[in-house]
């Protein structure tokens, strides 16, 4: 018999000041009291504590203190399904605080479309992406980015895991792996900073592939506010391709130029 047979909803409470990062979620409700341990817990829903996660008649009370507990119901959900999930996810057109707008963008182009904060029981600060379809979620949390996916073909769950600085070609990789490739088209007209020269400037700094791409993961350049994770990956493919070559001007900025193919 399933652990998890019922659910409650939690609707935290309207005064709370940082309600926009308070969503209604669902969690298992257990009548028999919530174990000390309980080793089927999946790592969809974080690090498994008693009364952190789940509700029981002997924790009721402490949740309600800050937010509305529904009733008991039937949990329908489906068995692969992530059991601490959002009941009230953030719109895709309004950007979370905090949250990088093309890693959203990314993930919800890649059918990540149930997002927004969940207080995921051992983790802090959590934001989800659930695929609805799929089951699958990826969690931000403070030290990086979480992946649960599955392998297309035998469906089979993997997990793995960015730091708190990635590159595009890395998110897109792994995305990849699960099957998930996210729409690629880009206004034909790049920015101004990523428009190759027919020649370094004599005054810039030559990069390696290697240093200019840390240097775009990490902003590290005056035009970094104009990039995107698409754009970004183009950039690191032709770098290491050898289709063009960097430089960092006294000003900071990045110039690229295209390589002598003779």
């Amino acid at each position: 018999m399933s652990l998890f047979r019922l659910r409650v909803a939690v609707r935290p409470h309207t005064d709370d000041p940082r309600r926009a990062e308070c969503p209604e979620f669902s969690v298992p409700y257990l009548a028999d009291g919530c174990p000390q341990n309980e080793p089927r817990w999946s790592r969809l829903d974080g690090v498994y504590g008693p009364h952190e996660g789940t509700v029981c008649p002997a924790c009721l009370p402490r949740w309600r203190r800050t937010a509305d507990i529904s009733d008991p119901y039937p949990d329908l959900l489906h068995p692969r399904s992530p059991r601490v999930i959002l009941l009230e996810p953030t719109p895709a057109a309004a950007p979370a605080r905090g949250v990088s707008l093309d890693l959203a963008t990314c993930l919800d182009e890649a059918g990540f479309t149930r997002a927004g904060w969940l207080p995921l029981p051992g983790v802090p600060r959590t934001f989800v992406w659930d695929h609805p379809d799929d089951h699958t979620r990826v969690i931000l949390h403070a030290f990086g980015v979480e992946f649960h996916l599955r392998r297309p073909g035998s469906g089979q769950r993997f997990h793995t895991s960015l730091g708190r600085r990635f590159s595009p070609v890395r998110l897109r990789r792994l995305l990849a792996e699960g099957g998930y490739r996210p729409d690629e088209h880009t206004d034909s007209t790049p920015p101004a900073f990523i428009t190759p020269h027919p020649a370094s400037p004599p005054e810039g700094r030559p990069l390696d592939p290697e240093e200019a791409a840390r240097l775009i993961t990490l902003g590290d350049h005056t035009d970094a506010a104009r990039g995107s994770l698409v754009l970004d990956a183009a950039l690191f493919e032709a770098l290491h391709a050898g289709w063009i070559t960097a430089v960092r001007m006294p000003d900071g900025s990045l110039v690229f130029a295209l390589r002598s193919l003779r």
